[in-house]
């Protein structure tokens, strides 16, 4: 059985090197955090304060799109043709992006209409739809 010699014997040692790297880059980081800090202090300016902060224009109201079994089609209970329809949805998008659509369809129409109204919102761009539905348990 080999037994180790004094001789051998290696004293253990920590390499410091990766620490001190990392507190040189946590230095430098939280000097260059504090020079831009006091450029935003640079003006003496006493923000205002509010209870509740509201964006400046309310969301718009959904559209609600009627189909009925007929094709026809009705934007708050005014018949439109597909032009009119289309061109409502587009300047609706314009003004704002989110516009969100309800399509109503009527269940006993054909179907292709409520893809004809799906199609006119991809088309300009709107992607918040919704198909309106009702439970059996609501139709009796």
């Amino acid at each position: 059985m080999p037994l180790r010699s004094s001789e051998s014997a290696e004293e253990p040692s920590i390499n410091l090197t990766p620490m001190i790297d990392v507190v040189m880059l946590l230095i430098i980081f939280f000097m260059v955090g504090t020079k831009f800090s006091d450029r935003e202090r640079q003006f003496h300016i006493e923000l205002p304060t509010v209870a509740d902060a509201q964006p400046l224009t309310s969301r718009p109201d959904e559209i609600v799109v009627n189909v009925d079994r007929d094709g026809q089609f009705f934007l708050n209970e005014d018949p439109m043709t597909r032009q009119q329809l289309f061109d409502r949805l587009r300047q609706a998008q314009e003004n704002y992006a989110e516009q969100a659509v309800v399509i109503r369809g009527d269940g006993e129409g054909t179907y292709q209409h409520i893809m004809d109204v799906l199609a006119m919102c991809h088309q300009v761009k709107i992607t918040n739809i919704k198909l309106a539905n009702k439970l059996k348990s609501e139709s009796n």
